[in-house]
């Protein structure tokens, strides 16, 4: 997680949101509802990568962008253009 820009918003599992808390923008994923409208995706990969919201963001253009096996699954959003 140390590894995330500090100036990009995150939506984050709520396990990991106290862990990525000093941004100005960080979204508990949860209630998110994969919107495409934040910077980075935190994952949890603890047990279970929840397979249907990945492949929703992929479907999005979020690419992974580091896959910590048994933590989590990092994505990034794609260059879209405003």
């Amino acid at each position: 997680l140390e590894s995330i820009p500090e100036d990009k918003s995150v939506a984050a599992p709520s396990l990991f949101v106290a862990h990525l808390s000093n941004r100005d923008e960080i979204y508990a994923l949860n209630y998110h509802g994969n919107e495409g409208d934040v910077d980075i995706v935190v994952l949890d990969a603890r047990s279970k990568i929840d397979t249907e919201t990945m492949n929703a963001y992929l479907r999005q253009g979020y690419t992974i962008l580091e896959h910590h096996e048994g933590l989590a699954v990092i994505l990034e959003r794609g260059n879209v253009e405003e």
